[in-house]
């Protein structure tokens, strides 16, 4: 679809925010375009990235969620330096944890970057690996300014069926 096309399908809901996720949508080139004109549209704009990309041309208005790859997913150290270097205070940085390695991974990163003073900080379990409440303590204990990211859209629809 082209961008105008896309455009007028969104006209087409009642929303006010807009998630732009993929794949990985940055490979896609005209989605820094794309995301510009939603925001100039009066929506409110994040994108979710694998972080492997350098973000820093989204337009300034959009949220960028970034992953940050824990040791656990086997795509370690792939996220673009300029991704973690000039954060803005919208950011969203997302580790998404497959065991007690990866959340003590997390924290030094978190601590390291001073994300917790800077922007938001999610962590979230991998889906069947690790369960919720297990990583809600160690935030609690641990990190407490960090946020529990579930995918609520697999509690809500567990056997992949989808919403409206």
């Amino acid at each position: 679809m082209s961008i105008e096309e896309i455009l007028n399908k969104v006209e087409d809901f009642d929303f006010s925010f807009l998630c732009i996720t993929g794949g990985e949508p940055l490979l896609q080139t005209d989605t820094f375009l794309l995301a510009e004109e939603c925001v100039q549209r009066g929506y409110g704009v994040s994108v979710e990235t694998n972080g492997t990309i350098d973000a820093s041309q989204l337009h300034e208005d959009v949220i960028r969620i970034i992953d940050i790859k824990c040791p656990g997913s086997g795509e370690h150290g792939k996220t673009h330096p300029k991704n973690i270097t000039h954060p803005r205070p919208s950011d969203e940085f997302k580790f998404v944890l497959t065991n007690r390695a990866d959340f003590e991974y997390a924290c030094e990163f978190i601590k390291k970057h001073r994300f917790t003073e800077t922007c938001t900080v999610l962590i979230s379990p991998a889906w069947n690996i690790l369960e919720p409440h297990i990583v809600a303590e160690w935030i609690l204990n641990e990190i407490p300014e960090a946020r529990l990211n579930l995918q609520l859209h697999k509690i809500i629809w567990p056997d992949d069926s989808k919403g409206r």
